[in-house]
């Protein structure tokens, strides 16, 4: 006689559970799992855990599950085991404090709540299912051991136990024991080996990785069109590092045809899941014209996202965005601040640009006080970019006392590699700052720095050639000087040629092209520009007499305090036969 739940009546309400399954009676079938786990099996409890864990026979609830799952995996049950420990390392269950304790009973788990992963509780289970001899448990006992709390890690166990989750032929095991050894010297191709095995089993970090080392030739023969077959197999499977790579030789044309929109929409998918290279990219494919128009509103989004992420070229890059105003407002509080962020995190030309808002007196103090403190140690250092702007904090008394002495020392050691150090150099020589002044030496810093396409140098030397300065007159060259300059967008070149080019210094006169220079740097503030150009255009000179132009022109002089200009205003007023109109300048 039997008991209605022996051992033999156990396997068979299994069995009859099974079939109403395949019937479709879901409902059916965990009523027999229920009977059957409430009279002590094991294979039963499983199955009544990961109903409540689906919550399609009844509804959802993941302390009922754990609770079943528990009651399996005490009586020896390996998938309840991983399972269980799966749930307590996602933190899909919390367990109390008795959980690390198997042997007691009952009331283990918090109800329905969720929280941090309890490794703990999970390793317990974890090496139950390992030490019975499961791959799984193996490979899920690697895993906590080399990815768990710091005071849990064993690399070498958590290699070992990677070794005999592979030999019995589990994919994770592959994957985590290609991981574990793929540093190590002459271990390329068992590496590659254990990869193809995961990537096979479909695994899509696996699949990646595999992408990974036949795109570079690490142990396998480099196939670009294999690795691309790979990543695109990876990416479609939702692998997020996959789907950038993916994205990116797609717009590269790296390996594929070549198809941008394609690749953005890729790279997009990864950047959303949180990639901040892939949203880098997207942003420096907005931020630059190419097959995608330029968008730099488009272009600051992905930058954020990217730079709020840790990425430090993209903080670099939005801080630019914020120098300049494109996409974004023109703020150089926010410039600086993205290029603290973007230098805090090692970028070498964050710094630098820091440095020029600083230096323009658009930083805050802090910045001041910490890019002194930096240019000192990296000048100390040798760096010369650092002696440059050193000397300059140290030439214009900016966060510490003006020291020219110290100044032109710098300036000096870095007028060896920097043309600006050396225009600087040139320039304390000439004013006698720092060292004895000396014209003729200033100016052969000047000729130096000039030739290496400094615009201030050019125009420096090219006033020295005007007015003999130094040494010898010499008016032809300094027009072709100051011309170099004006080309680079210098404003005081533009003015020096209107001027040159109204006879001055022996330069014949050519008032047409006097004019066109006024106007150019006119059309960039310069005050006196503006109000020879006003005059020319009163009058005539070098082209039309056009008043409502010349007004325009002697206004804008005289909103920069240009007195003469006012003069003017009022003799134009005079020679129209306008009422005088009476207004407030200020």
């Amino acid at each position: 006689m039997h008991w209605p739940f022996s051992a033999r009546a156990s396997a068979a309400n299994l069995r009859r559970a099974a079939r109403e399954l395949e019937r479709g009676q879901e409902r059916h079938a965990f009523d027999i799992y229920a009977k059957a786990a409430r009279a002590g099996s094991a294979e039963a409890a499983y199955r009544v855990g990961r109903a409540y864990l689906k919550g399609k026979a009844v509804p959802l609830s993941r302390s009922s599950a754990a609770d079943w799952l528990e009651r399996a995996a005490r009586q020896g049950h390996v998938d309840a085991q991983i399972l269980l420990a799966e749930l307590l390392l996602q933190g899909l269950v919390q367990a109390t404090h008795e959980t690390a304790i198997p042997e007691m009973a009952g009331g283990l788990f918090d109800l329905n709540m969720a929280g941090d992963p309890d490794f703990p509780a999970a390793v317990v289970w974890t090496r139950r299912a390992a030490e019975a001899g499961s791959a799984a448990g193996h490979a899920l006992l690697a895993f906590i051991l080399s990815h768990g709390p710091e005071s849990m890690r064993d690399p070498e166990a958590a290699r070992l136990w990677y070794e005999r989750a592979a030999l019995a032929g589990s994919a994770q095991g592959h994957l985590g024991y290609a991981l574990a050894i793929a540093k190590e010297p002459g271990r390329e191709q068992d590496t590659v080996l254990h990869l193809r095995h995961a990537a096979n089993e479909g695994i899509p970090a696996g699949i990646y990785l595999l992408g990974l080392v036949t795109e570079h030739g690490v142990g396998t023969m480099r196939d670009p069109l294999a690795a691309a077959r790979l990543y695109q197999s990876a990416a479609e499977a939702g692998h997020h590092g996959a789907q950038a790579r993916w994205g990116s030789m797609l717009i590269d044309g790296s390996g594929v045809q070549k198809d941008s929109q394609a690749g953005e929409t890729w790279l997009r998918r990864a950047a959303l899941a949180g990639d901040p290279d892939a949203a880098a990219r997207v942003g420096r494919i907005y931020a630059t014209a190419g097959a995608l128009p330029a968008n730099h509103f488009e272009a600051a989004i992905w930058f954020e996202r990217a730079a709020q992420a840790g990425h430090r070229s993209a903080a670099h890059s939005l801080g630019l965005l914020y120098m300049s105003g494109s996409g974004v407002p023109l703020d150089p509080a926010e410039a600086a601040r993205w290029f603290r962020v973007a230098a805090a995190g090692g970028d070498s030309g964050a710094r630098t640009d820091l440095a020029r808002l600083v230096l323009k007196g658009e930083g805050e103090a802090r910045d001041l006080a910490s890019m002194l403190d930096w240019f000192r140690s990296e000048a100390e250092a040798g760096d010369h970019i650092a002696e440059f702007n050193y000397a300059v904090c140290l030439a214009k008394g900016l966060g510490a006392a003006r020291d020219d002495t110290a100044a032109t020392r710098y300036f000096r050691r870095a007028a060896r590699y920097l043309p600006s150090a050396r225009y600087w150099y040139g320039l304390m020589m000439a004013e006698g700052r720092g060292v004895p002044a000396n014209l003729a030496k200033a100016r052969r810093h000047f000729a130096v720095s000039a030739d290496a396409g400094h615009a201030e140098a050019a125009t420096a030397l090219g006033e020295m050639l005007v007015n003999g300065r130094g040494g010898s007159r010499d008016p032809a060259r300094s027009v072709a000087l100051f011309e170099r300059a004006a080309a680079s967008g210098h404003v005081g070149a533009k003015f020096a040629l209107g001027v040159l080019y109204t006879g001055h210094a022996g330069i014949p006169a050519d008032f047409p092209l006097a004019r066109d220079w006024f106007l150019a740097a006119a059309g960039q503030g310069h005050a006196q520009a503006r109000l020879i150009l006003g005059r020319f255009l009163a009058s005539g000179v070098g082209g039309d007499r056009d008043f409502e132009q010349a007004r325009h022109w002697l206004e804008a002089a005289s909103a920069q305090g240009v007195s003469e200009a006012r003069v003017d205003l009022e003799r134009l007023r005079i020679e129209l036969d306008e009422p005088e109109i009476v207004t407030e300048i200020g």
